[in-house]
């Protein structure tokens, strides 16, 4: 596995828009406002040309963003990132140029949601670490929380190690007019095992993304997720599955999809994140839950098996890291994660 260097404090950041752009309000004013935070920190930040646009659901054209894409991760900046999530992303594939990237020096990328495609692809196709965590935009209200910044501490190679937050945020709070609201953390985080009999701890090679989004990618041409199981199988893996809009039957359905492609075999452990309150809303009506899904399609490995974990689209969430050797502790509804870049 190839890890990029990690940061310095007077690193240059390359924004992007590899799906959404931020052209509107409250997202441009957030964006506008991180950048400047950054800047004032001492880093140089250079920006892509479809970080502000949006038209038909897409920051441009598929080949046009993959473009962007590619001349960010092919430049000499340090860091790559990504400033929104979206829909479209998987439609930048067929313009990727694999053998580029892995000739250019390797950097860390990062971004959540829909951009899935990328660091996934770069994990399973390129053999490249990369970082699941928040885009800049989050970064616009200061004291940044301690959810904010861990993917910062862990880029700039100053921590390793992460633990379950103490709330979450079951509803965002955005003030009309103010387009600098603040987490609305009001829960109590409780992560859950299908054996709450047991404490667990379990280790593997981390890898995952938004569940959503990896049904469009499993199984194309593009897909090298078989070969990267192949190529780790003595250090197993720990699956993490960010759910954004998926009600238990697809849930049950995307599950199905996985295990008979052979997605989880040497598999060590789940990691699956907490359920935003609109994926049922609309679409379901029916008495199947989650947990019944979970462990119809995941008991049968026999291994720990944590949802409701600070992953994906409710915060807070822990940086993931793919690619990286991951060490997971679980005792009463606490976790806590350790990183080994091997």
């Amino acid at each position: 596995m190839k890890y990029p260097a990690f940061l310095k404090k007077d690193a240059t950041i390359y924004l992007v828009a590899p799906s959404y752009g931020s052209p509107y309000d409250p997202y441009k004013s957030r964006l506008e406002k991180s950048i400047q935070i950054f800047q004032e920190m001492g880093l140089t930040i250079q920006k892509g040309p479809n970080i502000f646009h949006l038209q038909k659901e897409e920051s441009n054209t598929p080949l046009l963003r993959a473009k962007e894409l590619m001349d960010a991760y092919c430049s000499s900046c340090q860091f790559v990132w990504s400033v929104a999530g979206g829909e479209l992303m998987t439609l930048i594939l067929p313009y990727l140029d694999k053998q580029k990237i892995m000739e250019t020096t390797p950097k860390w990328f990062m971004g959540y949601s829909d951009n899935t495609i990328f660091t996934y692809f770069l994990t399973t196709s390129c053999d490249i670490a990369s970082i699941y965590s928040y885009h800049p935009h989050s970064y616009c209200v200061q004291p940044w929380p301690a959810f904010l910044k861990d993917p910062l501490s862990f880029l700039f190679g100053k921590k390793t190690s992460f633990q379950s937050y103490e709330k979450y945020e079951k509803e965002e709070k955005k003030e009309v007019g103010n387009p600098f609201y603040s987490f609305n953390l009001t829960e109590p985080v409780y992560w859950k095992s299908l054996d709450e009999t047991k404490k667990e701890t379990f280790m593997g090679r981390c890898i995952g993304g938004c569940l959503d989004v990896l049904l469009a990618f499993a199984g194309t041409c593009y897909d090298a997720t078989l070969s990267f199981i192949h190529q780790y199988q003595q250090d197993g893996f720990i699956w993490y599955f960010d759910i954004f809009d998926l009600t238990p039957v697809s849930l049950s359905l995307a599950l199905f999809k996985l295990k008979t492609l052979g997605w989880f075999k040497n598999v060590k452990g789940f990691l699956i994140s907490r359920i935003p309150n609109y994926s049922m809303a609309q679409n379901y009506h029916g008495d199947l839950t989650y947990e019944e899904v979970l462990k119809q399609h995941l008991q049968e490995y026999q291994v720990p098996v944590l949802y409701d974990c600070d992953i994906g689209h409710v915060s807070p969430m822990l940086p993931m890291i793919n690619g990286a050797i991951m060490k997971v502790q679980y005792q009463k509804n606490k976790a806590k994660i350790h990183y080994i870049l091997k």
